[in-house]
């Protein structure tokens, strides 16, 4: 819209997506057998863009590091002691040492249950708007740790709700049934090539993507 207050009043659409997030909440969702694992966090930064649209920032890794080299995910990592044992702050402390968003930029909208990680980590994934948004524009983000991060770019939500996902198949991991989920994004702004994206990151954009655009009874497993 061209009204001059256009970019910080959110559209009823953007008031919807939030809201719904929010309802998730942000009180911990542990699943019992992961209270043990060594603790992870990471964060997914939602931010929007033209006429309202949330995207949400995604990384690539170089292909240099010895753990999940070239994979695209979320800023996070393991828990520090001086986190104080506090999910959240794990996150935000992660997502400033990345790609240098400053934590007054992010609100925390909610936490998802925790996942365990191929490598043995329980993760807690928590969802967090940037604002003002341009604080998590790929061009803008100029602090980022050239050793963590190879890339960061930005992809519309809902495009984790694409009926076909490019591919995906049922996997059983540690006794519960995931639907493995790949997507082939092409990126056509600052890198101009494609990004692929699987494993937890892919799982979880969906289901933040789910909870925020799909129907009630779909994200009900989540809370």
């Amino acid at each position: 819209s061209s009204n001059s207050n256009s970019h910080t009043a959110p559209s009823k659409e953007e008031e919807n997506y939030i809201t719904k997030l929010r309802n998730i909440g942000l009180h911990p969702k542990e699943t019992p057998h992961h209270t043990t694992l060594p603790r992870a966090s990471i964060l997914i930064p939602i931010f929007a863009r033209n006429n309202n649209i949330p995207y949400i920032l995604l990384t690539q890794r170089p292909q240099t590091l010895s753990s999940h080299p070239g994979d695209v995910c979320f800023p996070g990592g393991r828990q520090d002691p001086m986190d104080n044992q506090n999910d959240i702050t794990t996150a935000l402390r992660e997502t400033l040492e990345e790609v240098g968003i400053q934590p007054q930029h992010l609100t925390p909208l909610c936490r998802l249950a925790t996942i365990e990680s191929k490598n043995g980590l329980c993760v807690t994934p928590i969802v967090a708007l940037v604002t003002p948004s341009r604080q998590a524009e790929p061009s803008h983000l100029t602090e980022i740790s050239k050793k963590e991060v190879d890339a960061a770019f930005a992809v519309p939500l809902e495009y984790f709700l694409k009926e076909e996902c490019d591919e995906n198949y049922e996997v059983e991991w540690r006794g519960e049934k995931f639907i493995m989920r790949y997507y082939y994004f092409e990126e056509e702004e600052m890198y101009k090539r494609t990004f692929k994206i699987w494993g937890l990151t892919a799982h979880v954009a969906h289901q933040v993507a789910t909870i925020g655009f799909g129907t009630d009874d779909e994200h009900r497993p989540f809370t």
